[in-house]
């Protein structure tokens, strides 16, 4: 009995150091120092990767779409950026890895570089802006706070700047926009939170990208006020039109460029947090 119990206990400390192991090596961060700096042509970010370890390192990159397999021997260190087909911008997200190492995940830095970049691509003029100037852009060219007569004395108010969300490999532009009911100036309601979406639209005239194509993508409010809301409803989709109707997300200042865009066609796309848009 006595030597079943010491087995018994054997096992259990063998099976508890195997398991320790294993979560040791499960969870080991690789052992790398991990920093960025900008680029010679300063519109974009560098990620540089140094190998702290005493061994050399086979590890893998994965950003901006693409992945690609590295090997770092000791002290050495790897860059990553417009040369290697990496064109980093502000906030894109980055991963690490290599056999037994966790996924190392971070982000380039917040501040922006290039809030537009403009050149040419797929036989047409291709123009990138980020979500940033997007919103600058946004709070230049609307005048708050914006006001619709709804029913009889119920008044509708834009009183802030829309917040504009870009989504990944989305043609589309979304907007949140927070909406306030009132009668007499005193709110009837709590605020009516609206997802707006638009597409972008090139005025070959002014050499501005504009929105088209406003429309109204959800309506939320807390509360079930449900006849309240749908009673307003038209006049929600009217303020939210207005409200974008005069949105100019880039003006191609040179006339060069102005008489590059054919406007063919124009496609647009949210990629790594920054819309791009070819003009053909």
């Amino acid at each position: 009995m006595k030597r079943t119990v010491v087995y018994l206990a054997i096992f259990v400390i063998a099976i508890s150091i195997s398991i320790n192991a294993a979560n040791q090596i499960i969870h080991k961060t690789p052992p790398i120092n991990v920093t960025c700096r900008e680029s010679f042509m300063k519109g974009s970010y560098v990620l540089v990767i140094q190998n702290s370890s005493a061994e050399n390192l086979a590890l893998f990159l994965s950003a901006k779409g693409k992945q690609v397999d590295f090997n770092l021997p000791v002290n050495a260190t790897k860059e990553f950026g417009w040369a290697q087909g990496f064109k980093f911008d502000a906030n894109n997200h980055f991963f690490i890895w290599g056999m037994g190492f966790d996924t190392l995940h971070q982000k380039m830095p917040e501040k922006e570089l290039s809030p537009w970049r403009i050149g040419f691509a797929d036989g047409g003029l291709a123009i990138s802006l980020s979500d940033q100037l997007l919103q600058s852009q946004l709070a230049k060219h609307i005048s708050l706070p914006m006001k619709r007569k709804a029913l009889k004395a119920i008044e509708i108010q834009v009183n802030q700047t829309p917040l504009i969300v870009l989504s990944q490999n989305s043609e589309k532009i979304f907007a949140n926009v927070t909406l306030q009911p009132s009668l007499f100036r005193v709110n009837v309601s709590k605020p009516i939170n609206v997802i707006a979406s638009f597409l972008p639209y090139y005025k070959q005239a002014s050499g501005q990208i504009c929105a088209t194509q406003i429309k109204v993508e959800e309506i939320l409010l807390d509360g079930g006020q449900t006849d309240f809301l749908n009673s307003i409803t038209p006049d929600i989709n009217k303020i939210v039109d207005e409200l974008f109707s005069t949105y100019v997300m880039y003006q191609i200042e040179s006339s060069f460029w102005i008489k590059l865009a054919k406007v063919v066609n124009l496609r647009g796309k949210v990629i790594d947090g920054r819309l791009e848009v070819i003009i053909l």
